[in-house]
């Protein structure tokens, strides 16, 4: 199953990694291996691994590409551990379906296609559980806990979000001691432990940014159509979307069903005293709270396969084991159910990876699309760049797919707030200037959506008279008509 992860890992990245917006921040650092350039919005762990590989004579895509198939192996044989530990009949057929269910879902290819933190998080986060799981066996050493400490805290340093497995992890930790003084105590000092590198990196963030994260703590409302998002994309891991689209109701019912199946292990795995059962229920329920309550208060993400995916892994994991303890004495009609549910689940899994691998492989991922690669304009606008200011809302794409950065689109407000953005109205006269002083081109590209908390482009066209200079089907150039001719000019000695 390892070796099948890393081969259909690296199937996806036939036209390179996945390229990203997150995906700037730790190329940076591998590029200029500059301390002021380590990630702050996101964990470090990643952007430092990138750097380390690249430093060996890797170029730094094919470095995060490295990065990421070593983390599926580990990932993907953490998987398998954790399955032999929590599959008590000790049959090998659970622990490869789960397995299997696991690596070619959509939530981890989505999250391993890409040049982002998500393989190296759960590369730290399954062995971290997967030790967690052993030290709830009376029998097993010591050392068992401490490794888990080990991983879990690279796991903070890799994604914040590790924060939350920490709590999860001491919280079981507790329960293993029937919630006594002597479980509290060990809690405590696997916490304080877990949490030490993370707390000194927040510390040499303040120190030299000015911020810890680069966040802030605001209670916000989170929007219906976010959870409208995130309850789609659920119901997708047990159902085709075109089904979701067709009857939405059925999305509410899938993952609200998912989300108190989760809660019903969590109760009776507490009661019967299934430790390890009840852990990886704990870390499923746990992860949907941490994200809900961070998204209400420091940073409004997206409900994305990516972000979610963390469910659908424990979930998996937790309702394998779940089954196999619990089964048990159950009349073959039962287990009939279970049957007919995992071959309708290794059908649809199977079919749903080989159609997200197959079209990785021929089209790529992202900005690594080929869309991008074959799109003339992309070309016409870095002849342009040399010597032509240009704002685009796909100024992420270019700076990734060029190395040089030109100019965004001024943010109405903070898209993780949805509070004014407080450089508005400078970026936007900066625009006004470059638009009507210095001859700035206007770049919409249509392979790039045009999010909501920018400026809108039908007023930018508007508040600058704005007129066309050359429409492909990839997007539009605009610029002011006092500039439009001699650009038509430059444009035909371009071609």
């Amino acid at each position: 199953m390892a070796v099948a992860a890393a081969v259909s890992t690296g199937l996806m990245y036939r036209q390179g990694i996945g390229l990203w917006t997150d995906t700037i921040e730790y190329f940076s650092f591998a590029e200029s291996l500059a301390l002021e350039d380590l990630p702050v919005h996101h964990g470090v762990l990643y952007a430092i691994f990138i750097a380390a590989f690249s430093m060996v004579g890797f170029s730094i895509p094919v470095a995060a590409a490295v990065v990421n198939l070593v983390s599926a192996l580990l990932a993907s044989l953490a998987v398998y551990g954790i399955l032999r530990l929590s599959i008590t009949t000790r049959s090998l057929w659970p622990v490869l379906i789960g397995s299997y269910l696991t690596i070619f879902s959509l939530p981890w290819l989505d999250a391993f296609a890409f040049a982002m933190s998500e393989p190296l998080f759960y590369a730290t986060l399954l062995p971290a559980t997967y030790f967690l799981l052993r030290s709830l066996d009376s029998a097993n050493p010591p050392r068992d806990v401490w490794l888990s400490i080990v991983f879990i805290s690279l796991t903070t340093l890799t994604r914040y979000a590790g924060v939350c497995f920490v709590a999860v992890f001491c919280f079981c930790l507790w329960r293993k001691h029937a919630f006594r003084w002597q479980g509290l105590r060990a809690a405590v000092v696997y916490g304080i432990t877990a949490m030490a590198p993370l707390l000194l990196l927040l510390v040499w963030n303040r120190l030299t940014h000015g911020t810890t994260t680069n966040r802030q703590l605001l209670v916000t409302a989170i929007p219906m159509h976010y959870l409208a998002e995130g309850s789609m994309n659920i119901a997708s891991w047990f159902v085709p979307f075109q089904l979701l689209l067709r009857w939405q109701w059925i999305h509410v019912a899938l993952s609200v069903g998912f989300l108190l199946t989760m809660g019903l292990i969590t109760i009776q795995a507490h009661f019967k005293g299934h430790l390890m059962v009840f852990a990886l229920a704990v870390a499923t329920i746990g992860y949907a709270v941490f994200y809900v309550l961070v998204s209400a208060t420091v940073d409004l993400g997206a409900f994305n396969q990516r972000k979610l995916s963390p469910l659908f892994i424990f979930g998996v994991l937790g309702i394998i084991s779940w089954y196999d303890t619990a089964g048990h004495g159950k009349r073959t009609f039962i287990h009939g159910i279970a049957l007919l549910g995992s071959l309708y689940m290794i059908l649809f899994t199977g079919y749903r990876a080989a159609g997200f691998i197959g079209d990785s492989y021929h089209s790529g991922r992202g900005f690594a699309a080929t869309e991008w690669q074959q799109g003339s304009l992309l070309e016409t606008v870095e002849q342009l760049h040399r010597d032509t200011i240009i704002f685009s809302n796909a100024d992420d794409a270019f700076q990734l797919r060029t190395g040089s950065p030109i100019g965004g689109i001024p943010w109405r407000f903070i898209r993780t707030t949805t509070l004014p953005h407080e450089m508005f109205d400078r970026e936007f006269d900066r625009m006004r200037v470059a638009f009507l002083d210095e001859g700035a081109i206007l770049w919409h590209s249509r392979l790039r959506y045009w999010p909501p908390y920018l400026f809108p482009l039908e007023q930018i066209v508007s508040e600058f008279d704005l007129v066309p200079i050359l429409q492909e089907s990839t997007g539009t150039l605009f610029t002011h008509p006092s500039n439009r001719d001699a650009y038509l000019k430059r444009l035909e000695e371009l071609r």
